[in-house]
């Protein structure tokens, strides 16, 4: 498996696609590893804008469609699955 996914989103009325990468120790500082896991939505809006490609802002991320955000999300915990190999 790769260290990065990429997950396509409506920016500006437009589609724009978003690489999210894996995240390192520094990308985590600040947030609990419980709330990121379960896909917490202050967590994630929190920790995307670092990990993401182009960089997203959190007002840019508390904007995406609720199908969106979650595509985003849910990339987020495989990054944490010790059987995923990159």
């Amino acid at each position: 498996m790769s260290d990065t996914t990429i997950v396509t989103v409506t920016l500006d009325g437009a589609p724009a696609e978003i690489t999210i990468r894996k995240p390192t120790t520094g990308a985590l500082r600040g947030l609990r590893l419980g709330p990121v896991l379960e896909l917490d939505v202050s967590a994630l809006i929190r920790l995307v804008p670092r990990i993401s490609t182009p960089a997203l802002t959190e007002d840019q991320v508390e904007a995406l469609d609720v199908v969106e955000f979650t595509q985003l999300g849910a990339a987020v915990p495989g990054f944490f699955d010790p059987k995923r190999t990159g």
